[in-house]
């Protein structure tokens, strides 16, 4: 898996609104400081406050994990915008699957979509990989569209 480590720790795909760069640490500091999700449907993405150790933890986890690719997406002007991640991460099959959530006032914007169509370009042509996965719950008609 030590492949999974490098492509981590090199790449920023760059879309027309939005870059997608490797996690760093102020990220969660950043996340922690957007607005709640109102729609009950999302509040699974309402992060409680952290405290330093906490947020260490969050961080090291997120870039120790081999399966693991977890990416900030930013605006062209460096506001973070999301997250995306891969995960499952299948070297062998080149399989794997993908996350991805915005803060809320950039849902419906499109951002996503633009997120995910400029990995996809990066993650079969460059990395290779044959097959991505994205699981949806019923109730995301954004995800399903």
């Amino acid at each position: 898996m030590n492949a999974n480590r490098s492509i981590k720790a090199t790449f920023e795909l760059k879309g027309k609104r939005i870059i997608i760069r490797p996690l760093k640490r102020d990220d969660i500091d950043k996340r922690l400081r957007w607005g709640r999700y109102r729609d009950p449907l999302y509040a699974h993405y309402n992060l409680q406050e952290m405290t330093k150790a906490q947020k260490r933890q969050w961080y090291s986890k997120k870039k120790k994990d081999a399966n693991l690719i977890y990416l900030a997406i930013d605006s062209i002007r460096g506001r973070l915008l999301g997250f995306l991640s891969l995960y499952e991460i299948k070297q062998p099959e080149k399989t794997a699957r993908i996350g991805i959530y915005l803060r809320s006032e950039y849902t419906n914007k499109r951002y996503g979509t633009e997120a995910i169509k400029t990995l996809l370009t990066y993650y079969f042509e460059s990395l290779k990989f044959r097959e991505l996965r994205l699981d949806v719950a019923a109730h995301n008609l954004r995800a399903i569209r």
